[in-house]
């Protein structure tokens, strides 16, 4: 088991209804969006499901992403999900069709919305736990004597830069021009550039276990960010061949400019 940090995207979500045992259900979200892992449970979109299956009368459920990156759905007893017409909701969790006749069901894909390096990311800008540097907003101009006059626009910036070296040929490009969801290249074409709000979350234990829950480090939660799409690196697909394995296709580092944005809870 390896502890790493996951970058978890975000969605911004009007009401699912879905089916739970026969009876119509609605997966409520936050007006500003919800990410698929969160540690406050108004922001996570496996504890709103979770809230859902408790209000369908389903015994002791629980929505939880696997140390090996998929979302697990589990109760005391059998259960089943018909999706209706919540396709793209289910595609977000990686599932592919309606649930029926077992107490447990794992998605047979892995999440759009979280991508795993398999590595920490580095902060580059700020320490780790500031959120990042502040890079005031101002204009200035000169007159013909030399007076420089400086106006600034309201409160600093907050920028970031997040690094990971050494990120492996699978999880980061592995068949091109093929992509795969779980590779960089897709999340970065999905969730950076579309601008998606993203968090990291720091010292996740990751595995191999296809069922038991993914844990996280105590205050876990560094963000939100949206990708600095100002920077012209990250507007296209970067190929940094790791120090040492410049001749080799086998390992890459990875920055991702961002900017510190505002949460939406309500």
């Amino acid at each position: 088991m390896a502890v790493v940090d996951w970058l978890i995207s975000s969605r911004v979500l009007a009401t699912q209804s879905i089916t739970i045992d026969g009876g119509a259900e609605d997966v409520t979200f936050p007006n500003g969006g919800a990410y698929l892992l969160h540690t406050t449970a108004a922001l996570d979109i496996c504890a709103r499901l979770t809230a859902a299956l408790t209000a369908a009368g389903v015994t002791t459920p629980s929505v939880f992403v696997t140390e090996d990156r998929h979302v697990r759905i589990i109760a005391g007893g059998t259960f089943a999900i018909t999706w209706g017409s919540a396709t793209a909701f289910r595609d977000l969790l990686g599932f592919s069709a309606n649930l029926s006749g077992a107490s447990s069901y794992t998605a047979p894909l892995r999440s759009t919305l979280l991508y795993s390096a398999g590595k920490v990311w580095k902060p580059e800008l700020a320490p780790l736990g500031a959120h990042g540097q502040p890079v005031a907003d101002i204009t200035a101009t000169f007159g013909p004597n030399g007076r420089q006059v400086v106006r600034e626009e309201g409160e600093a910036t907050i920028v970031q830069r997040f690094s990971a070296q050494h990120i492996a040929l699978e999880r980061f490009w592995s068949a091109a021009p093929a992509v795969t969801v779980g590779e960089l290249r897709h999340f970065w074409a999905n969730e950076l550039l579309t601008n998606q709000r993203f968090i990291v979350l720091r010292r996740v234990s990751e595995g191999t276990s296809t069922t038991a829950s993914a844990s996280y480090g105590a205050s876990p939660v560094i963000g939100p960010y949206r990708a600095d799409l100002t920077d012209k690196d990250l507007r296209r697909f970067q190929f940094n061949r790791s120090n040492g394995f410049d001749r080799v296709e086998a390992y890459y580092d990875f920055p991702i400019p961002v900017v510190q944005c505002d949460e939406f809870a309500a």
